[in-house]
């Protein structure tokens, strides 16, 4: 039986499939046993955790890193972190991430958070950078119990300005629910996807900004150290910051036309979180010290 070949010149192209990542990370940790508080570690790549030094002050510090150095359309990464019996953590990444032009695929970070009601957890990543073209989708979940201690950050970079990238083509997607003791407490979702400059001109939107952070903290007797905090957002006039409280819980917000602007105000911020909310002390992890 002949089989029909199409003409010379008008054979159908075959574009070869592009290789994607996908990856997981996740993190259990138990302080009742104060020497040595992992509990689980299970990771695949590109995801890989370090461990950069000894726990200080019973505070334990791990450092997660993608072995690729960026993502792109089509890869999807996983986090999930926990702690339990009056565990100490600090979880931070070793670098920005970078959100590369996608070809039509969404990148996508899920990140799951869990602690329970005597311990104390801080997820600090350095900032995502997204660059022109890019597609990213991010989904925070957090549940926590009336007393655990927690802060929770991410920073956004639009574009990389000194790459020219002022106006840069995106399509973001941020989303976040926050859990406590089994009820949602706090449920967000933002995003945009167009140019850069007709967000920026909504005053309820990006208002000019070019980075943005959100750092959500969570003690209990957070109401009584408000003011400081506040006190603290209103003093940097290189960037626009507020901060919304309710029960003992806090979603600070800080937004700059400059990326550096906004680094430097969220981490004033967050050093003064964590020695008053986490007692973790003013060291900062050694991923954001260098």
């Amino acid at each position: 039986m002949l089989r029909s070949v199409p003409p010379i010149g008008m054979e159908t192209p075959v574009l070869p499939e592009m290789q994607r990542s996908r990856g997981h990370c996740r993190l259990s940790f138990d302080g009742s046993r104060p020497e040595q508080q992992l509990r689980l570690l299970d990771q695949t790549p590109p995801c890989r955790v370090l461990f950069p030094r000894p726990a200080k002050a019973g505070v334990h510090e791990a450092a997660i890193i993608t072995t690729t150095g960026g993502m792109t359309g089509g890869d999807h990464i996983t986090m999930t972190l926990a702690a339990q019996n009056d565990a100490r953590i600090s979880v931070s990444t070793q670098a920005a991430e970078k959100i590369y032009r996608s070809t039509g695929d969404i990148a996508g970070i899920e990140v799951s958070i869990e602690v329970d009601e005597t311990s104390a957890l801080e997820w600090m990543p350095q900032e995502t950078i997204l660059f022109d073209r890019s597609r990213f989708d991010r989904n925070s979940v957090i549940s926590i119990a009336g007393s655990s201690r927690l802060l929770a950050c991410e920073m956004t970079v639009f574009g990389r300005e000194s790459h020219g990238e002022t106006n840069p083509d995106l399509d973001f997607r941020d989303r976040w629910r926050i859990y406590r003791d089994g009820v949602l407490v706090w449920a967000e979702n933002f995003g945009f996807q167009g140019m850069l400059a007709d967000v920026q001109q909504a005053r309820a939107r990006l208002h000019g900004a070019g980075a943005v952070a959100t750092l959500v903290i969570a003690a209990p007797g957070l109401d009584e150290g408000l003011g400081d905090i506040r006190e603290l957002l209103d003093t940097p006039k290189s960037v626009t910051a507020a901060v919304t409280s309710f029960g003992d819980m806090a979603v600070c917000r800080i937004a700059g036309r400059r990326a550096l602007d906004v680094r430097n105000a969220l981490m004033s911020l967050w050093l003064m979180a964590r020695q008053s909310s986490l007692d973790f002390g003013s060291r900062l992890p050694r991923v954001w010290s260098v």
